[in-house]
């Protein structure tokens, strides 16, 4: 970008003029509360220059009105070549209505009537506030946003909305304590008040001078009709602030009433000590959580933020509870509510606004939104004060804002926006605990810190609260550091949407990628189906490792597709290593047709770690995945510990089958079990298993005459892989390792017996299941 005198805007310079402009907006923050129609201005006039609930609806209503003055932008700006002079020579007038109302407050102090007071600040709020700022309002929309990058725009207004509330809590308690402890002098505190926040809000225009002016930020046109008129045509637009203007409407129906009821004698006769505790507690948490809002809108769309942002009038009952002995409970409830829900609408209609305007013609666009925003939402504050005026009933007034409310939610949910995520999904995120783990560790996942600390962010990266840092991940997988790359692979995979998925595959084709192996593994976790394709060209195209890493993938991926590529892998000439994952992965998905790749895997290698690896996914296919695991890994104490506990489960279980089947199961409970534990403990694995192998076949073919077999023995395998797929696995496996030990005259393994151990196991579970059903 190139600013009016020809320099550069750098992104050094960017950053620079934007901290600035935080700043700026943080003292003029102070202004605007103390000057627009909130909780200082309308007690003073309502509780001290004792204006009716009519006066005080209409005046705040006129203020709204005069909206109308943006539309004064379009043609102020079609006469300028440039936004920035023209903004801060009226925003400076603007501002300088706070010393007016210091005068109006100082005349009434020396003696003065409070008659005039009142007229004099009404009008002087309606010159100078709101006719003098929001005929260049606008201008200064358009200049800022076309400085900040949209991606990050909303995140930039959530931090200098957080940094303004602070800056509020500060003057806007200090303010309310003054009024309490020198309410003798009332109005000579209103007017000091006054005009130190007259000197912020001039601060606030001249910071900005430092600020550069993009020359693409503004293009100055002849006014002209058509110009006036574009922003009405776009039918999108003008639905979005008609509605936006309903929804402020429906809220200003009750707010000008809200604090007078807080404070009046007459009422809850509150200390004006506590309009300041409220605004410390709710601006406090609207400081915290602005940024978070900001961030959403960023990454999750406008919309639906906005929408949660509409259930902060949803505290307003509490108001008409409120009495003198229950107040210092109730409001720190309403302005904790309000803290936290109030942003998302307030900061969220404005940044929906600039994502649905043109860049072209951006100064009419906003002028027409704030001009609308105004005059609809000033009906509310007319209706508001006809309600208390004629009724005198805050309840009434409370009622119709949240139905109106409700009818805003209603009608707003049905805009058209740019794509954005739902809001039962908004909804769940932010109702989920480690969405805000993941929003305090972005910081680290996309500064300059130490690996391990982004090694330890990324690790902290859930499923569902991860697509609030799907940018930041992203970009860690070309990081220096191997550790740091491998766990934003496994980050990337919990997070799982289809944007994580494509970023995966296009690691997965990219030869120069150096996460490939991991890659395929996080394509595993997601089981997208869609990446088998690429997974079984990995299986062709990348080494060992990576094949390896496929294979067990395509395992996760439950298709017929992924089990036809494993097989041909397990046929060719591969190494033992991916012949053994290819089997893994199918064992994980088709139990009858792995134990025969597994079984002849089993018998080729003498490598003790694939065997173990084998055993474990025959034993994963026979009974629970991951039990047998326990039974075969980690120091030989633990190993020991989960083998007896598995012999204690098996009896337990097989005293409970007893009730069904005394006889031979009692045989094995006193006698053949306990003498396969003993032998196996002493490591004389070949009487265990010759033991197990007695027990498990005595087993079946008990069974199958209970079935009604009267086949042959040797036919017992083909009935049983028809009838009852886990005898089947009990029967061709154990037969399988007898055939082995007979023929090859090797000793079995130890493997070998806990592998009839754990079919026990399985096989009992599922015959006290059966007879519970029947």
């Amino acid at each position: 970008m190139i600013d009016y005198q020809g320099k550069r805007i750098t992104s050094a310079r960017l950053e620079r003029s934007l901290r600035i402009s935080l700043i700026a907006g943080g003292l003029g923050s102070v202004w605007f509360i103390f000057c627009q129609p909130q909780q200082i201005l309308t007690v003073m006039i309502r509780n001290y220059l004792h204006a009716t609930d009519q006066q005080l609806g209409t005046f705040v209503a006129i203020l709204n009105m005069a909206g109308l003055f943006h539309l004064g932008a379009i043609y102020l700006y079609s006469r300028t070549d440039r936004i920035k002079p023209v903004w801060i020579i009226t925003t400076i007038l603007s501002r300088s209505s706070a010393f007016f109302i210091s005068a109006a407050a100082l005349y009434v102090y020396w003696g003065g009537d409070k008659t005039i007071a009142l007229w004099a600040v009404m009008t002087v709020s309606l010159i100078l506030t709101y006719a003098m700022g929001n005929i260049s309002g606008s201008g200064w929309w358009t200049w800022i946003s076309a400085l900040i990058p949209e991606k990050s725009r909303s995140s930039y207004f959530g931090k200098r909305s957080s940094l303004a509330q602070l800056m509020n809590i500060i003057f806007f308690f200090s303010a309310t304590w003054l009024l309490d402890h020198f309410s003798v002098n009332i109005f000579l505190i209103y007017g000091l008040i006054y005009f130190v926040v007259g000197l912020l809000g001039v601060a606030d225009i001249l910071l900005h001078i430092a600020v550069p002016e993009p020359v693409n930020a503004h293009e100055k046109k002849t006014f002209a009709l058509c110009t006036l008129m574009e922003p009405v045509k776009n039918k999108t637009f003008i639905l979005f602030a008609l509605v936006t203007g309903f929804s402020v409407l429906s809220i200003f129906i009750a707010a000008p009433f809200l604090a007078p009821h807080i404070t009046s004698p007459r009422t809850v006769g509150a200390p004006n000590i506590w309009l300041g505790i409220m605004f410390l507690i709710s601006q406090l948490t609207w400081m915290v959580i602005a940024p978070f809002w900001g961030m959403m809108m960023d990454r999750m769309g406008q919309k639906p933020i906005v929408l949660l942002g509409l259930l902060h009038p949803l505290c307003y009952p509490l108001y008409l509870i409120l009495r003198p002995d229950n107040y210092t409970i109730i409001l720190p409830l309403i302005s904790i509510w309000t803290g936290i829900f109030a942003p998302a609408f307030w900061e969220g209609i404005n940044q929906m606004m600039l994502a649905l305007v043109p860049s072209k013609n951006r100064t009419a666009y906003v002028a027409w939104y704030w001009a609308l925003l105004g005059i609809i939402g000033s009906m509310g504050n007319l209706l508001g004060g006809f309600i208390m005026e004629n009724t005198g009933s805050l309840n009434l007034t409370v009622m119709s804002t949240l139905a109106m409310t409700a009818l805003s939610f209603l009608i707003f949910s049905r805009i058209n926006s740019p794509e954005t995520a739902r809001l039962d999904q908004i909804f769940s995120l932010i109702t989920t605990p480690s969405v805000y783990r993941t929003y305090a560790q972005l910081t680290t996942l996309s500064g300059t810190v130490r690996p391990d600390r982004v090694r330890k962010a990324l690790k902290d990266v859930k499923s569902k609260s991860g697509i609030l840092a799907f940018e930041e991940v992203k970009s860690r997988l070309d990081d220096p550091v191997r550790s740091v790359r491998e766990e934003a692979v496994y980050a990337m995979g919990r997070i799982g949407t289809p944007e994580a998925r494509d970023v995966l595959i296009q690691h997965l084709n990219n030869p120069e990628s150096l996460v490939r192996p991991e890659t395929a593994a996080a394509l595993g976790i997601m089981q997208d189906l869609t990446a088998i394709p690429y997974l079984v060209d990995a299986l062709y195209t990348g080494d060992e490792e990576l094949q390896e890493e496929s294979a067990l993938a395509l395992g996760k991926l439950r298709s017929e597709e992924s089990v036809k590529a494993l097989k041909q892998i397990i046929r060719e000439n591969r190494s033992q290593r991916v012949k053994v994952s290819s089997a893994q992965g199918i064992a994980q998905q088709n139990k009858l047709e792995a134990v025969e790749e597994i079984m002849n895997l089993w018998e080729q290698t003498s490598n003790k770690v694939l065997k173990n690896q084998l055993s474990i996914s025959l034993g994963n296919i026979i009974g629970d995945p991951g039990g047998f695991y326990r039974c075969v890994t980690g120091t030989q104490e633990n190993r020991d510990k989960a083998i007896s506990n598995l012999f204690k489960d098996v009896y337990t279980r097989l005293k409970r089958l007893s009730n069904l089947d005394s006889g031979y199961v009692s045989h094995i409970i006193r006698d053949s079990l306990p003498l396969v534990e003993e032998t196996y403990f002493r490591h004389e694995y070949s009487q265990s298993f010759s033991k197990m192998y007695t027990i498990i076949l005595n087993l079946i073919f008990r069974k199958l005459e209970i079935m009604g077999y009267k086949g042959k023995p040797e036919e017992a395998d083909s009935f049983l892989k028809k009838k009852d797929s886990l005898l089947y696995l009990g029967s061709h496996l154990y037969n399988r390792l007898e055939r082995f030990r007979v023929e090859k005259g090797v000793e079995p393994q130890h493997t070998d017996i806990l592998l009839g151990v754990y079919f026990l196991k399985s096989y009992c579970k599922r015959e006290i299941n059966r007879s519970r059903k029947s």
